[in-house]
């Protein structure tokens, strides 16, 4: 599917090129669509890198508001835990 796809892309690109260089009757209808299809892939690429520095700047924003609800005590509190569950064990042993 993608390489027909491929071939299909490749094709119109020649077809294109080979009217261009001809200089055919319609060659400057050909040149307004290209630049319009030029503008309008421009228009995406922005959208998309737009796109992608907000999905950067929401992930980072979650990762703070996690490490926010992590408080200092608590961790201590996880460790003292382990601390003391630790020397139990080996007073066990």
């Amino acid at each position: 599917m993608i390489a027909l796809l491929f071939f299909i892309f490749a094709g119109i690109s020649i077809w294109v090129i080979s009217a261009v260089i001809s200089k055919g009757k319609y060659q400057f209808e050909i040149q307004e669509v290209l630049v319009n299809i030029y503008e309008g892939l421009k228009y995406v690429v922005s959208g998309i890198k737009d796109l992608v520095i907000l999905l950067i700047k929401d992930s980072m924003d979650s990762t703070k508001k996690l490490n926010v609800n992590i408080s200092k005590n608590n961790v201590i509190n996880i460790l003292n835990k382990k601390d003391t569950s630790e020397t139990t064990e080996s007073k066990a042993a």
